[in-house]
C-alpha cells in the first residue's frame, strides 16, 4: 500500500517516514518543483461587447479546428447562454455547462480535455473534477482558458486560469474584456470608453492596456474590500445574537441535565418576577393602597390564586420593601404547600417540561423580532446614528424582557397545575382505561382485516355496495376506507 506526500521535503518528509513504519505504509515523495508550462497571456480589450464576442468567437473557431481544448468562462448563466446561442449560429459544437447542467457536471468537465472540445462554463461549475488531457489535446498546446470577463474577485479569475497548466501539463490562459463590461461600468461609468474613443480608438479594434489592466485590478480590490467589510459587518450583528443563545441555551441544558434542581430555578423566577411586578408598579419605596391593589389583582390572575388570599395574608403596606418581601414570602410558601401535595418525581418531571416548553416557544419568537429589528435599523445611519450600536441596545432591551416574560409564564403555569393531576392511583387507572381503549381497537382491526380478507377470497364486494357488516353504510365509506 502506497501513500503519496506531496511537497514534503526536510523534516516533514522524515516524520512522514516514521509515520510510515508506524502504519507499514510505503512513502513515495512527488515532486513539486515541475515548471509552470501555462502561458498566461496579457488582458485583450475591445471597445464594446459586441466586438469582443466576435473575437472571441473566431479564437474559439481556430483553436477547435487546430484540436485544442478550450474551456470559456462566463460569470453567470445568462452570459454562458448568450455565448452558447451564437456558437451554435457559427457551427461551433459545444458543451454549456452551469447550474442548469449540474447533472452532467462531472461528465461534461471530464470530457473536457479531449481534442478540440469547447465547453462553456460558469464559475460555480466543474470544481471537483479534475480536467485530464488526451495526448493529442497535450500536442496541440494543452488546455485553453478563456475568460469572457473579469469576475469582482481576483480569486475566481485564479480558480479559472487554475483549470489549465495542472500536474505539469501545457496550458493557456487569457481574459477578454470590454469597456461596456459590469465591472468596468461600475467603478468608470462611461469615463474610460469615452476616453479610447478619443484616442481614435475602433470598435473593431483590440488592444493590450496595462492601465485599463490596472484599473480592472483596483477595482477587484475594491470589491473584495467591500465585501470583506459586509462579512465583518454581518459577524458583529450575528455575535449580539450569539450571546443571547448562550444565555438561553446555558439555562435550557440546566433544565435537561438536573429535574431535581427546577425547585430551586422556579423559587428564583417567582423571587425575580415579583421583583420586577413591584418595580413596574413602584419605581419608587412608597407605595399607595392603588398600587397595592393593582399589584395583587395581576400576581391574583397570572397565579390563579383567589384576591381574598392575599387579602387575608396580613401583608406589610407601609413601604414597597417591606411589601414586596412579604407578597415573596407569602408565595414562596403557596409554592412549597403545592409541592407538599404531590407526592414523587412527578411534579419535578411537570415542571421540567413546563420549563423546556417555555424556553423554546420564547426563543423562537425573539429569533423572529430580532431579524425584524435587523430589517430596518439601517435606517438609525440617516439621523447620524451608528446602527450597530443601536441594534445592540434595542436587541438588550428585547432579550431582557423575553427573560422576564419566561419567569412570568414558567411561574404561571406551573401555579395552574393542580395537585389531583398527580395523583398516582388516578394515573394508574387512566393509564389503564388508555390501554384497554387500544387493545380493543386493536382487536377491532384485526377482526375486520379478517373478515375482509375471507369476504375477498368469497366474492370481491364494490365500492359503492352495501357493506356486509351491517352498518348500512356504503363499503368505501365503512371496512373499504
Amino acid at each position: 500500500m502506497y501513500t503519496k506526500l506531496a511537497g514534503m521535503t526536510g523534516t516533514a518528509m522524515t516524520e512522514a517516514e516514521e509515520l510510515s513504519k508506524i502504519y507499514k505504509l510505503d512513502v513515495v515523495a512527488i515532486p513539486t518543483n515541475r515548471p509552470m508550462i501555462r502561458d498566461d497571456k496579457n488582458d485583450l480589450i475591445f471597445l464594446t461587447e459586441n466586438a469582443k464576442y466576435k473575437e472571441i468567437v473566431e479564437d474559439v473557431k481556430k483553436r477547435h479546428l487546430q484540436g485544442q481544448p478550450v474551456l470559456i468562462g462566463t460569470i453567470a448563466v445568462e452570459k454562458s447562454e448568450a455565448l452558447s446561442a451564437v456558437l451554435t449560429k457559427q457551427g461551433v459544437p459545444h458543451e454549456v455547462l452551469n447550474a442548469k447542467q449540474h447533472a452532467r457536471e462531472a461528465d461534461i468537465i471530464e470530457n473536457a480535455g479531449m481534442p478540440g472540445n469547447v465547453t462553456i462554463a460558469t464559475n460555480m461549475a466543474g470544481r471537483g473534477t479534475d480536467i485530464k488531457l488526451h495526448p493529442d489535446s497535450v500536442k496541440a498546446g494543452g488546455l485553453y482558458v478563456l475568460g469572457t470577463e473579469r469576475h469582482e474577485s481576483r480569486r475566481i479569475d485564479n480558480q479559472l486560469r487554475g483549470r489549465s497548466g495542472r500536474q505539469g501539463d501545457p496550458g493557456e490562459s487569457r481574459f477578454y474584456i470590454s469597456l461596456e463590461d459590469d465591472l468596468i461600468r461600475i467603478f468608470s461609468g462611461d469615463t474610460m470608453k469615452r476616453y479610447m474613443e478619443k484616442a481614435g480608438m475602433k470598435e473593431d479594434e483590440q488592444i493590450e492596456s496595462k492601465t485599463v489592466t490596472k484599473m480592472i485590478e483596483r477595482s477587484q480590490e475594491k470589491v473584495e474590500k467591500h465585501n470583506f467589510e459586509i462579512r465583518k459587518h454581518l459577524i458583529e450583528y450575528d455575535d449580539v445574537l450569539n450571546q443571547h443563545r448562550k444565555v438561553v441555551y446555558a439555562l435550557r441544558q440546566a433544565t435537561l441535565k438536573d429535574a431535581k434542581n427546577s425547585y430551586e430555578v422556579i423559587r428564583d423566577f417567582i423571587n425575580a418576577s415579583i421583583r420586577d411586578l413591584v418595580a413596574l408598579y413602584c419605581p419608587d419605596r412608597t407605595i399607595t393602597a392603588t398600587q397595592i391593589k393593582h399589584i395583587l389583582e395581576t400576581l391574583s390572575g397570572a397565579l390563579g390564586l383567589p384576591l381574598d388570599m392575599f387579602e387575608k395574608a396580613g401583608l406589610a403596606k407601609e413601604n414597597a420593601d417591606a411589601f414586596k418581601k412579604d407578597l415573596i414570602n407569602f408565595v414562596l410558601l403557596q409554592y412549597d404547600q403545592f409541592r407538599n401535595q404531590v407526592e414523587g418525581d412527578q411534579i419535578k418531571e411537570a415542571e421540567k417540561w413546563i420549563m423546556l416548553e417555555t424556553i423554546d416557544q420564547a426563543w423562537k419568537q425573539h429569533m423572529i423580532n430580532i431579524d425584524h429589528v435587523k430589517e430596518g435599523i439601517g435606517l438609525r445611519g440617516v439621523g447620524q446614528k451608528n446602527p450597530l450600536i443601536e441594534y445592540k441596545k434595542e436587541a438588550f432591551a428585547m432579550f431582557e424582557d423575553m427573560m422576564k416574560q419566561i419567569r412570568i409564564d414558567i411561574v404561571r403555569h406551573v401555579f395552574h397545575l393542580k395537585p389531583e393531576q398527580f395523583n398516582t392511583a388516578d394515573l394508574e387507572q387512566k393509564r389503564q382505561q388508555e390501554m384497554d381503549a387500544m387493545q380493543m381497537v386493536s382487536a377491532h382491526d384485526n377482526k375486520s382485516d379478517k373478515s375482509d380478507q375471507a369476504k375477498r377470497e368469497e366474492d370481491k364486494v364494490g365500492r359503492n355496495e352495501r357493506c356486509s357488516c351491517g352498518s348500512g353504510k356504503k363499503f368505501k365509506k365503512c371496512c373499504g376506507a
